[in-house]
């Protein structure tokens, strides 16, 4: 993967396989009524979706995006049982901003 140079190349299957990732992680935060895990997860999981359609172009500052959500993901593994409330909201409006710059105005 060439990321330094701001152009990534990943393979179709390596995408996927991050997209089932992130997708088994929201089914597994949804199970835990783990909310704030599913909507970080939920959010990679589009964004990841929208790099296999083509509406967003994998670059550096989309997998920086993505890997900030997995290290978020990670902390909150650490502690399912939600004795800390670990802040995501940075994270989640990263992704987020991604999405919706994907999306085409409407008039």
């Amino acid at each position: 993967m060439d990321i330094a140079g701001k152009k990534a190349t990943v393979s179709r299957e390596l995408i996927d396989r991050a997209f089932v990732a992130f997708r088994t992680i929201k089914g597994a935060a949804a199970h835990l009524f783990h909310a704030p895990m599913k909507n970080l997860s939920r959010a990679a999981e589009q964004v990841l979706s929208e790099v296999r359609v083509g509406t967003i172009n994998l670059n550096a500052a989309v997998a920086e995006a993505l890997l900030m959500a997995v290290s978020r993901l990670r902390e909150m593994g650490t502690d399912v049982d939600r004795r800390v409330e670990i802040d995501y909201r940075v994270e989640l409006n990263r992704l987020n901003a991604l999405l919706k710059a994907a999306k085409p105005a409407r008039p």
